[in-house]
């Protein structure tokens, strides 16, 4: 478990960083808890892809000022069912579901496997994500994947 932790996975001169960061529910069982992707990186000058995960979008910003190029979230469900398809839009901006962007960092959120409340999903559906992290210079996006979704509703 990384809370608010990290680590690194070395394989040759690459680096990959892996942080995690608790949720902003933790409060609930101890006030002082938040999360904090400042303690979840390292801080090296080394170059490394830094990688959050953070159960809520919401943590974007400061993920990106604590220097990670992606972060992967859930807790939207994509809204799971009408009329929570919309507000889930509005409540979470452009960070509602799929790939988006926030400066230089890039979100993914999952709308998961499961549901929350009601067993029910109704204009989204259930999702197993497979992201593939290859090196920059082999990579050759489509114009497509360049830009991120509009966040409508």
């Amino acid at each position: 478990m990384l809370r608010n932790a990290h680590v690194t996975i070395a394989r040759g001169a690459a680096r990959l960083l892996i942080g995690g960061v608790i949720d902003f529910a933790a409060r609930m069982s101890d006030p002082d808890a938040r999360p904090r992707p400042d303690l979840a990186t390292d801080g090296d000058a080394r170059p490394a892809f830094r990688l959050l995960l953070a159960h809520n979008p919401k943590i974007a910003p400061m993920a990106e000022q604590a220097g990670f190029d992606l972060q992967l979230s859930g807790h939207t469900h994509a809204g799971q069912f009408f009329p929570w398809t919309v507000v889930i839009h509005w409540v979470h901006g452009p960070h509602a579901a799929g790939l988006s962007r926030r400066g230089r960092l890039w979100v993914y959120v999952s709308a998961g496997t499961g549901t929350w409340g009601p067993p029910v999903r109704l204009g989204t559906r259930p999702e197993l994500t497979l992201l593939r992290l290859v090196a920059a210079k082999s990579v050759s996006l489509p114009a497509a994947t360049r830009t991120a979704p509009s966040p409508g509703p």
